[in-house]
């Protein structure tokens, strides 16, 4: 399993199943990108990221797995790609495109 997958772990008691309506999956992933987002600045930072994981080498991991144009912060849509291909290679695909 990947670092990632251990990140959608995290909000495995929540995020249990996604919707079969695309639409209703990206609201519940804006919600997570938006409490994960602390600073309210529409990108998380690696200060954002050391509130919800453990460890600094961890919060390291994902940054580099995630933040695809290396600007030093997850855009939603990096955060969107991690997370549908977290549920994909972990089995969880239900309603994923």
């Amino acid at each position: 399993m990947s670092v990632i997958g251990g990140v959608v772990d995290i909000f495995s008691q929540e995020f249990v199943t996604f919707s079969h309506d695309f639409s209703k999956d990206r609201n519940l992933l804006c919600t997570y990108f938006r409490r994960i987002d602390t600073e309210g600045q529409g990108k998380i930072s690696k200060k954002d990221l050391r509130m919800v994981i453990p460890g600094k080498q961890l919060v390291q991991e994902i940054l580099r797995e995630t933040d695809l144009n290396a600007d030093g912060f997850i855009s939603f849509e990096e955060f969107e790609t991690m997370m549908r291909r977290s549920f994909r290679e972990n089995g969880n695909n239900a309603g994923v495109a």
